[in-house]
């Protein structure tokens, strides 16, 4: 399964863009995100994308959760590690029955 990482510096309609695409190939796709700015980025991303499905007869679900993700090298000043704790979606598509 492919994992999109959304920045506060995403562009909402780009990411969109990738989930609607991964989704039509694959059926599925992660979205990882950490920090307020970035998961505003990432949730508009995926309703564009629900928006995008639509037009070509799909839907789609997700299943969030939190996830702790090593940041750069893993390890701050010090030694300790450098975890932070990230929002990910599954987003599975489905094809819409009529």
């Amino acid at each position: 399964m492919k994992t999109l990482k959304v920045s506060s510096q995403s562009k909402a309609y780009a990411v969109a863009t990738s989930i609607s695409e991964i989704i039509k190939e694959e059926g599925e796709v992660q979205v990882v995100s950490i920090g307020a700015a970035s998961l505003n980025e990432a949730t508009k991303a995926i309703i564009y994308a629900k928006g995008n499905l639509s037009t070509v007869g799909m839907s789609m679900y997700c299943i969030p959760s939190f996830v702790d993700v090593d940041i750069d090298d893993g390890t701050e000043i010090g030694g300790k590690p450098k975890i932070r704790t990230a929002i990910k979606w599954v987003i599975k598509g489905v094809k819409e029955t009529v």
